[in-house]
């Protein structure tokens, strides 16, 4: 392929994502599954799988959860309902901590920063210095010294596992220093995913009275053995969320959770934002709304909600980085907080569902007109750089060909 015409492809396959990427109306999205309904079938019904705000039916009493299971059926008892071939995972995630090892500089900046977790520990080496004649009494470790490894390694070959003659080797012929070995501490996470049915029933029973336990917010797909949590896979999103963070401010030091959720949904009930679906009780709040699900290209508009959610509860601290994640994770109800103690609840508030687009358009009018006219001119300048490429595909530009 010449540079002109690969120039050309990159135009045009701009135009197309960016058509797919700002698209923001629902009948653009209907094209869009049209096209790729022959490769991963019709999903159509799942995006009605909700109620508009004034039809949504409340609880007179709020239904406490004690249970992942019921949990899991109210997130995503949806999948029960789709009739396509995508390979949608309902993920659990467990975070652990483990020590990285970091080199003598590093540790001594990290000193300076309260919130890393270190600590040091003596490491054994054994330096070899010379090498055994090989008809001499130790010659028949002559080729494992003249090739020997790190020195760490060979600590523990020689002296810790070796028998008295290795170790007797290694005296004579090396020599054994001791060093501080600095380690940081760091967070990571392990995943498990489930279908539905397994979902409900082994989710229960792999987390209860577990700590640090989480279940996914939006729908991912498994590639073959991988089942990370990537952006790159979010199939639908079926839920906005604000994690509150209000026992971080001076103001709430003392106040019970009642009385902040109390006040949580004054401010909601303020900016006449409907009151959340659910509500997780953790060391924070984490409030859900429960979502018709909608496919993965509409992140523009689920953000924009989530904005306006973020902006209503600002005095709560709701986590800015948890309102852009496309693949957050919450609290699995069931299981331990490891710094409270306490077992992770929820209450639930109906068994309905908010209607997306409602949602979206009662709310976030303006920000939708704005997309689509930001929509438009990316458009519009993604086909004009392709007009342009193709102009010198056919003739080249001024008179020079190509």
């Amino acid at each position: 392929m010449g540079k002109i015409a690969e120039i050309y492809e990159n135009y045009q396959a701009e135009a197309q994502w960016g058509h797919r990427f700002f698209v923001s109306q629902i009948e653009k999205a209907a094209e869009i599954e049209e096209a790729e309904k022959n490769q991963w079938g019709d999903r159509s019904n799942i995006f009605t799988l909700g109620k508009k705000i004034a039809e949504m039916e409340w609880f007179e009493k709020p239904e406490r959860l004690y249970s992942a299971k019921t949990q899991v059926e109210k997130y995503f008892g949806w999948l029960g309902l789709v009739k396509d071939r995508r390979s949608r995972r309902i993920l659990t995630a467990e975070l652990y901590d483990y020590w990285v090892k970091i080199p003598d500089e590093k540790y001594e900046e990290l000193l300076k920063d309260e919130k890393k977790e270190l600590k040091q520990e003596t490491v054994h080496e054994l330096h070899f210095t010379d090498i055994p004649n090989p008809n001499s009494e130790f010659g028949v470790f002559h080729d494992e010294i003249m090739f020997h490894e790190d020195p760490v390694t060979e600590y523990k070959r020689w002296i810790v596992e070796g028998d008295a003659i290795r170790q007797q080797a290694a005296i004579t012929f090396g020599e054994i220093k001791a060093r501080k070995q600095g380690y940081v501490k760091t967070k990571a996470m392990s995943h498990r995913p489930y279908d539905l049915k397994r979902a409900k029933k082994y989710i229960p029973e792999n987390t209860r009275n577990k700590d640090k336990q989480y279940i996914n917010t939006s729908m991912t797909y498994q590639k073959k053995n991988d089942v990370r949590r990537l952006g790159e896979r979010v199939t639908e999103y079926c839920m906005l969320f604000s994690d509150l963070d209000y026992y971080k401010l001076p103001e709430f030091e003392g106040v019970n959770q009642k009385k902040v959720l109390q006040m949580v949904f004054a401010a909601l009930d303020d900016a006449g934002f409907p009151r959340p679906t659910q509500v997780i009780f953790s060391r924070g709040l984490q409030l859900i709304w429960l979502t018709s699900p909608i496919p993965e290209y509409r992140y523009r508009e689920w953000q924009m909600l989530q904005k306006k959610i973020h902006g209503i509860l600002g005095a709560f601290l709701p986590d800015s980085v948890a309102m852009k994640d496309k693949v957050r994770v919450l609290r699995l109800v069931g299981t331990i907080h490891e710094k409270t103690r306490e077992k992770i609840h929820a209450k639930s508030y109906t068994n309905d569902r908010f209607l997306f687009d409602d949602l979206i358009h009662t709310f976030c009018q303006v920000e939708l007109e704005q997309l689509q006219k930001q929509a438009a001119l990316y458009r519009q300048k993604a086909l004009e750089r392709e007009q342009k490429a193709l102009k010198m595909l056919e003739g080249g530009v001024k008179g020079k060909p190509v």
